[in-house]
């Protein structure tokens, strides 16, 4: 049995439309253990990383317009995990800025907004730990925290002379990593 991803009714798990809400496709999980799961599995196990990352970025892209929250959750904090394993910083730091931010499903990686920010200053990367701030300030709306008000003053001026170029991430896409220039020194 499963459950309905529109009305959360039980559900067989072969059902193609349910019965209660009619839906198509209703079943919570079971596209990613028909489509994705065993590929998953064996790149991990096959220890490779560059083709994971990618799968693992398209099936939560596919939860995203699948609007399945349980997928959604799993594969934020799987990907997290996968991404700080194999020190994929500008993903890493991605994924926990679009948890907190995002208005559907926020919150699903525990920690996410000091996580991001304290993993940047950790690896050294000002220009993500910029970006951290300029992200949540916009939820901030008295500016950054006070106990880190001066320190974006300190970056943000890094910026004005040319010492520190502002990260652009790419736009929120199924393949958004494909040639991403980090994801290709893991």
């Amino acid at each position: 049995m499963a459950d309905c991803m529109g009305c959360d009714e039980e559900i067989a798990w072969e059902t193609d439309e349910c019965p209660h809400c009619g839906l198509e496709a209703p079943v919570e999980r079971r596209w990613y253990v028909e489509s994705y799961e065993p590929l998953i599995n064996e790149l991990r196990e096959s220890g490779q990383n560059i083709l994971l990352v990618k799968k693992m970025w398209e099936a939560y892209y596919e939860s995203l317009m699948l609007e399945d929250a349980v997928m959604v959750g799993e594969l934020r904090r799987s990907t997290a995990d996968l991404f700080q394993e194999i020190e994929f910083h500008e993903g890493f730091v991605f994924l926990l800025v679009h948890d907190a931010t995002d208005h559907q499903h926020f919150f699903c990686i525990p920690g996410g907004p000091r996580r991001a920010y304290l993993y940047a200053v950790e690896i050294g990367r000002e220009d993500l730990e910029l970006y951290v701030m300029e992200a949540f300030d916009g939820f901030n709306k008295s500016g950054p925290p006070e106990d880190l008000a001066e320190r974006k003053a300190q970056l943000l001026k890094k910026v004005e002379d040319g010492e520190l170029e502002i990260y652009e991430f790419p736009h929120l896409e199924s393949d958004m990593w494909d040639d991403h220039p980090s994801l290709n020194q893991i």
